[in-house]
């Protein structure tokens, strides 16, 4: 009988040795340990286990199990991974657990071990174990065999390499800023070739390949608009500011009792929201503290944030240096320095959407060629 190799993290060392007793005789191998860190340290090493199952509540960990699961989905996204817990119908983890939507589940107290309701939980796990395994065969292709696959299955395989190393291949090119590709082959985050410019072409991937007799898979670095645009956007014909990125930019006036402030934004006609920091309005008066509104979260670019949905009044200024007044109806992003939005664009201060021209009757004019942005209101000809 093949072997299915599992760690089981839970608190209660009576529970681990019930499952493991239980599992056992179908093939399923549970290791057990007590401690979420040491759970993550395991994984964070793993050759072993093929799949997790992941109690709720801890009484000594300062984070649960759900985002636990979260940490080791991080490391290891394909890695199949199951909350088994009393509490997942419970009212206080329930939300949380359907919005990860990353999780199969496994109610406790298990059914009994002879139960045809058992019996669907052993075929799951193998079933989830065996798919895992799989792409661990995707690496040990030989190159005769892999270049006859048709297309399809060529995709199927190239997303799954790509899911299995997506979190390594984004730390290397954070942490590695002159590489612009690696080749991976041979294994899981396994890096054979990499390099800072002349990206491999398809005559020396298949010549590689043939020489390691496995399929290699070739990861450029995105780019992104700031390196390829050869030229600054200014912010309004009447000046520039040299040390800006190059999205097209508008300036935002604020305006309180005794103040006024500016904010250099960013726009963006690709986004359908606008988005502020919300410490930095705080900051300047421009808000008060949204002490009795519940924040709301989203993720962007595989980042979360947290965020106020507020109505704002402000102004732009137009090419004749008139104040328009605007409506702006914004995500004020708590944390901002650390949010997604800065991620690539560390100066940037805030985003505008496509929304502010859906809000208002102003027109926005992008110059293209001289990287100028024109404000007017709605009656001002171009």
């Amino acid at each position: 009988m093949k072997k299915y190799y599992g760690l089981h993290v839970d608190d209660n060392k009576k529970c681990c040795l019930e499952l493991r007793e239980m599992f056992d005789g179908y093939g399923i191998v549970l290791d057990n340990v007590q401690n979420i860190n040491e759970g993550i340290k395991k994984i964070q090493n793993n050759k072993k286990y093929s799949f997790v199952f992941m109690d709720i509540k801890f009484e000594n960990n300062r984070i649960d199990g759900i985002d636990a699961a979260k940490i080791i989905k991080n490391i290891d996204p394909l890695l199949p991974l199951f909350l088994v817990s009393a509490y997942i119908n419970d009212n206080v983890y329930f939300e949380k657990i359907q919005s990860s939507d990353i999780f199969g589940k496994i109610v406790k107290p298990l059914p009994i071990k002879q139960s045809n309701d058992f019996k669907e939980i052993v075929k799951s796990v193998k079933d989830s174990t065996n798919a895992y395994d799989e792409v661990k065969n995707f690496y040990k292709i030989n190159y005769n065999e892999f270049i006859l696959l048709p297309d399809e299955q060529l995709d199927v395989i190239f997303e799954k390499i790509y899911l299995d190393n997506k979190t390594f291949i984004d730390k290397e090119f954070i942490d590695n800023k002159k590489n612009e590709w690696m080749i991976i082959a041979n294994g899981r985050n396994i890096i054979v070739q990499s390099g800072e410019k002349n990206v491999p072409n398809e005559k020396y991937l298949n010549e590689l390949s043939k020489k390691l007799n496995v399929p290699v898979f070739c990861y450029t670095r995105p780019k992104i608009i700031e390196e390829i645009i050869p030229q600054n956007w200014s912010i309004c014909e009447n000046g520039t500011d040299n040390n800006r990125d190059y999205y097209p930019a508008i300036s935002i006036l604020f305006k309180n009792y005794d103040s006024e402030y500016t904010i250099k934004s960013d726009f963006d006609t690709g986004s359908p929201y606008s988005f502020i920091g919300y410490d930095m309005l705080l900051k300047e008066k421009i808000i008060q503290r949204m002490i009795f509104q519940k924040y709301s979260k989203n993720v962007l670019w595989g980042v979360e944030y947290s965020y106020y949905d507020k109505d704002l009044n402000c102004y732009l200024k137009s090419q004749d240096n008139d104040d328009i007044s605007v409506f702006l109806s914004c995500r004020l992003v708590k944390k901002w320095e650390t949010c997604p939005l800065v991620m690539h664009y560390k100066k940037r201060s805030a985003l505008i959407g496509r929304n502010i021209l859906m809000n208002n009757e102003i027109k926005i004019i992008l110059d293209g060629k001289y990287k100028k942005t024109f404000i007017r209101s709605h009656d001002e000809p171009n």
